[in-house]
């Protein structure tokens, strides 16, 4: 047995990881692992700010509302950034370029099955859609890299066979600037991204999802419980041999 297959299995029977798989992951799951691995668990309080970028998504890229509640500031500062998008020369431009919305696509990247569905892709052009509380170039490109987004560039890149990946970002505070990001253009990052998604996909193809952290909590609860209880017997078990 391979050293990987006995690591896999003991983080398996550890309980710590789902163990070594073939099925299908995404880039969004990859980004979660990241995060595991570095002994970080997501914010459940991200729903709200997805349910607002995804109906900024959908009102921007095919004009429609969508299905996510939304109050009426909400549906006004959005109406704001499509403004600020709309007139943007290069956002246009890219717009013409890119069929939008596709449905989730398949392929494999270092034999690991993955779905992805990018926001809008030419025959050599992707942009991906991003809103952002920064206010400058500078931090977006700064957060775009830690959040993953270099990577998920990359990550689209490398099936649709793409030259231009483009990350587009529209502030979410007034006056709504749009930062544009050419990650071909950043060579470092992309050289650092691609080393880390095929060490994520390694991870991923042979130890599998890390375990979440519900699940950890409640088989570290059963053990607490089961060392409990043993402990008792042990003491019952003494009072007894003592009389």
């Amino acid at each position: 047995m391979e050293r990987n297959n006995y690591l896999a299995v003991y983080l398996k029977s550890a309980g710590v990881f789902s163990g070594a798989t073939s099925k299908e992951t995404r880039h969004s799951s990859l980004s979660v692992l990241k995060s595991r691995l570095f002994g970080k668990f997501p914010d459940n309080s991200y729903r709200s700010y997805n349910n607002f970028g995804s109906a900024a998504h959908s009102m921007f890229l095919v004009n429609k509302r969508g299905k996510w509640k939304l109050s009426r500031l909400e549906l006004l500062k959005i109406n704001n950034m499509i403004s600020s998008l709309r007139r943007n020369p290069v956002v246009t431009r890219l717009l013409s370029q890119c069929h939008t919305f596709e449905k989730r696509k398949r392929t494999k990247i270092h034999t690991v099955r993955m779905g992805y569905t990018a926001d809008g892709h030419g025959k050599e052009i992707g942009i991906d859609l991003k809103t952002s509380a920064c206010t400058t170039l500078e931090d977006f490109t700064t957060k775009a890299f830690e959040y993953g987004y270099f990577r998920q560039g990359l990550t689209y890149s490398i099936p649709l066979k793409l030259k231009e990946f483009w990350i587009i970002g529209i502030g979410k505070l007034h006056p709504h600037p749009v930062f544009l990001v050419l990650v071909n253009e950043h060579k470092d990052k992309m050289h650092y991204v691609k080393s880390e998604l095929e060490f994520l996909l390694h991870i991923y193809k042979n130890y599998g999802n890390p375990k979440k952290e519900e699940d950890l909590k409640k088989e570290q609860d059963n053990r607490s419980g089961d060392k409990r209880h043993k402990g008792k017997s042990k003491g019952r078990a003494t009072n007894k041999k003592k009389v």
